[in-house]
């Protein structure tokens, strides 16, 4: 009796973090750049934003310097890029089913320096559309004899898909329950026989 309430308790916990997982997101670190440095011409993926619900869409921007406030500083530079969503196990986000965004892009012709880039989730109604310092990146220089790749101002890169859907998380989660309760039920069958 008391391995088939182990095992169905277990079985809910593990069912019911894989379907609801919490959607509560704070802002505990920057979203994350990698790579943190390239030249133009560097595809880089931006992660760890805000759920969905919270940040519907990201633009993002670079700057030559930090502490900028407004989206009207003539320093900032738009980023050209594309978003995609995931399921979020960020830093900002957590839980297996929270659609989270993600934002690739292609650094720009810019001098080699240390940059600034920031970021607004586009959409937001509750704070999160102001303009956010994000984190630094380096822009280096380009090696001798290289052109610059005609996806320097846009990229048109595709996104590669390591997310897994929703759909499966759900599944994965109703069979969890459903493999504690025949294991369940298994074991009491064995301790009747036995007894």
């Amino acid at each position: 009796m008391r391995k088939r309430m182990f095992s169905a308790i277990a079985g809910a916990i593990l069912g019911g973090a894989l379907v609801a997982g919490p959607v509560a997101a704070s802002l505990l670190n920057a979203p994350a750049l990698s790579p943190v440095h390239g030249p133009p011409g560097t595809v880089v993926d931006v992660k760890a934003f805000p759920e969905a619900t919270t940040c519907p869409s990201v633009r993002m921007y670079i700057a030559r310097v930090a502490g900028i406030t407004s989206f009207s500083d003539p320093r900032l530079e738009l980023l050209r890029g594309r978003v995609t969503y995931g399921l979020g196990l960020g830093q900002s986000s957590t839980g297996p089913l929270v659609r989270v965004p993600f934002f690739r892009f292609t650094v720009p012709a810019l001098e080699p320096a240390v940059y600034t880039t920031y970021f607004t989730c586009v959409g937001s109604t509750n704070g999160w559309n102001a303009l956010f310092e994000d984190t630094a990146f380096r822009v280096d220089p380009l090696a001798p004899g290289a052109t610059l790749p005609p996806t320097t101002t846009l990229s048109t890169v595709s996104p590669s898909s390591d997310t897994i859907a929703p759909a499966v998380w759900l599944l994965i989660g109703l069979l969890s329950i459903a493999a504690a309760c025949a294991a369940a039920r298994r074991a009491a069958g064995k301790s009747r026989a036995v007894s």
